[in-house]
């Protein structure tokens, strides 16, 4: 099925998503929702881009009649912490007059509270699983800032910026929901391999039954139930010159459970920057 919803710079987008009738899952790729495709010059700005779609990609599979969600996170053009899907959701991030974060990263600056008194009912009926493949923390030298924020458009003054906002946000989340943990790995990759928001760590933050496929370990099962039709398997990263493809679980991963079932794994570049 597919849905209208906020795209990243704010502009309408249709995205499209799976879902399995029988087990009332939703198949989600964040990406087609705030992917970096759906952004070009002056739009690609992480200050500015939201996650407030892929909220409401949630929502409409919560008024199909999804409970479960396998949400993948790669590719998005946002880092915003995920808050603008938790606000797509009823989550209240307010400022000091009470009044909802301007979308983007830039919204975080003026952070004061956190509230659920809005909160989609159903949501606490939901299981969310979050496919990931790298271990970044939330905040740090290797956080989701520092590591994915140049590819969207961040500067080195946005990247401090923005790692002090979510380091404040991360407290904040703490405080309210003891679960929420910053350092957990993968919290700040929810950008994935091309580098989406922290959308896992702000979902595991507020949704007590989420789990995190990070190194798509947790869900190896469902890679081996295709493998009998399956004669063998191909990865594509962007490139292998950024150190995080060669750390990337997607290859590493992919080619262990490929081993495990004797099936030849290979690995091609697709490099749009021309390097």
């Amino acid at each position: 099925t597919q849905v209208q919803v906020t795209g990243p710079s704010g502009h309408p987008v249709v995205c499209p998503y799976g879902i399995v009738d029988e087990t009332h899952t939703a198949i989600i790729e964040m990406s087609s929702a705030a992917g970096i495709t759906q952004v070009s010059g002056e739009e690609k700005n992480p200050l500015n881009t939201t996650t407030y779609g892929v909220g409401e990609v949630i929502k409409d599979a919560i008024q199909n009649g999804c409970r479960h969600f396998i949400v993948g996170i790669g590719g998005s053009a946002t880092n915003d912490g995920g808050v603008g899907m938790l606000q797509a959701l009823g989550f209240g991030f307010l400022d000091k007059n009470g009044n909802q974060i301007r979308f983007g990263a830039k919204g975080l600056e003026d952070l004061e509270s956190i509230t659920t008194d809005h909160v989609l009912p159903e949501l606490k009926e939901c299981t969310f699983r979050i496919a990931c493949d790298v271990s970044n923390p939330l905040c740090g030298e290797q956080g989701c800032s520092a590591i994915y924020g140049p590819q969207k458009g961040a500067t080195s003054t946005m990247i401090l910026q923005m790692d002090k906002w979510l380091a404040y946000y991360a407290a904040l989340a703490r405080e309210q929901f003891p679960h929420a943990d910053a350092k957990y790995p993968g919290a700040g990759a929810a950008g994935a391999s091309s580098s989406a928001s922290s959308a896992a760590g702000a979902v595991g933050a507020f949704a007590p039954s989420t789990t995190s496929a990070v190194n798509g370990q947790r869900e190896s099962h469902v890679f081996v139930s295709f493998a009998p039709k399956t004669s063998s398997m191909v990865n594509a990263p962007s490139r292998f010159n950024n150190p995080e493809s060669t750390k990337s679980s997607k290859i590493a991963g992919s080619s262990r459970l490929a081993a495990s079932i004797v099936m030849p794994a290979s690995a091609l570049q697709h490099n749009t920057a021309g390097s």
